[in-house]
């Protein structure tokens, strides 16, 4: 339970706009709770399912970058997700990505968190299952004009 506490606390240090703040990390008893900023929204995953369109590229390149750079900052802090998913992304009413829910985050340095709840296989299957239909269809993806 203590190293849980003790790891939590890794994302309390980040401190980024596309990152979910959390203010505290702490245990009552054998109680363990995180206190994170509120925002007002829904997740990528629910967002997605609510758009009538399939998104433009420059869009998903946008969210993309926005993502990418805070887990840059995350890395640079030797902090790593290591559970990326739509679900993890918070949209805001205004339309800014953040990243959320490090409870499977991994110190760089080697400490390790939480195991992950689904066994490695499944968690596997589930990545291949998600992944983008363009390599799939063997159809190269062409650069951005800017």
């Amino acid at each position: 339970m203590e190293r849980f506490v003790r790891e939590a606390q890794a994302p309390a240090e980040l401190h980024h706009p596309n990152i979910v703040a959390v203010f505290e990390v702490g245990q009552e008893g054998e109680l363990v709770y995180i206190v994170s900023e509120f925002i007002a929204g829904q997740s990528l995953e629910k967002w997605l399912e609510t758009q009538r369109r399939r998104l433009t590229d420059r869009k998903v390149a946008k969210l993309c970058v926005t993502i990418a750079e805070a887990l840059d900052y995350a890395h640079g802090h030797r902090v790593v997700h290591r559970d990326l998913k739509p679900s993890n992304i918070m949209m805001d009413c205004s339309g800014q990505r953040r990243l959320m829910d490090f409870g499977l985050a991994k110190r760089a340095a080697g400490e390790i968190t939480m195991p992950p709840a689904k066994p490695r296989e499944e968690k596997a299957a589930d990545i291949l299952d998600k992944k983008a239909p363009q390599p799939t269809a063997g159809k190269a993806i062409a650069p951005l004009a800017p």
